[in-house]
């Protein structure tokens, strides 16, 4: 009975630690801008304030740090497609 729940808490925890591996392996100031931006919720105009950037340089760091993220968990998550 509790096989399906149990391993999809195993593929959740793997999962996890793949999205902080992924994450850590980040330059820091993609990292900030992800975490700040995705995790902490905060909007565009806060995080450029907060890191000194202006909209463009954020929206360039944003659109490569996701495009490494992507391309860092693509393997973890192919299964769930």
């Amino acid at each position: 009975m509790h096989e399906p729940i149990e391993s999809e808490l195993k593929d959740t925890i793997a999962l996890d630690r793949q999205l902080q591996s992924a994450l850590a392996a980040l330059p820091e100031l993609h990292r900030a801008a992800l975490t700040l931006r995705y995790f902490e919720e905060m909007d565009y105009q806060s995080i450029e304030t907060t890191l000194g950037l202006t909209n463009g340089a954020l929206r360039g760091i944003l659109g490569r740090a996701l495009a490494m993220m992507r391309k860092q968990l693509r393997p973890a998550l192919a299964p769930l497609d």
